[in-house]
């Protein structure tokens, strides 16, 4: 796997997934007859496309990786979405005062989804991975 080549992938996936929400943030303003377009809605498009895009990259493997690599790229990219998700909330909340507390709460709470998402995860590739051993098996023993 080319360093290069992914890191081209994730950001022209950026990009993209950016120029989508934006062109949709235009289409609603002009639909709903806005003079201008506030930049705080540029920000949040910025920061919800880099979430999606991380998040895609953490739970969809397209690439070969090796087990080790394959979770050192789940836990770096989901810890981006994460942040860009609490960075969203703490730039972009209806409550002028942001409760602390909550942001820790909202903080465990996706760390709380992150593991056992992953757990998921490999139980579910462990269970598919057995099948798969079993019907091998079965093919080679020439009872199918």
């Amino acid at each position: 796997m080319n360093l290069n080549r992914y890191i081209k992938d994730v950001t022209k996936d950026i990009f993209t997934t950016c120029g989508l929400l934006t062109g949709a943030i235009v289409l609603f303003s002009s639909l709903y007859s806005r003079d201008m377009i506030e930049t705080s809605f540029l920000l949040q498009a910025i920061l919800l496309s880099c979430a999606y895009t991380f998040y895609k990259y953490a739970l969809i493997n397209k690439y070969d990786f090796k087990k080790k690599a394959q979770l050192i790229n789940f836990s770096v990219f989901s810890f981006l979405a994460y942040s860009m998700v609490i960075i969203w909330l703490f730039l972009f909340t209806t409550n002028s005062n942001i409760d602390r507390r909550l942001m820790i709460l909202y903080v465990l709470v996706i760390g709380i989804v992150k593991v056992l998402v992953y757990v998921m995860m490999n139980i579910n590739g462990n269970i598919q991975a057995k099948q798969l051993n079993e019907k091998l098996s079965k093919y080679n023993e020439g009872k199918i």
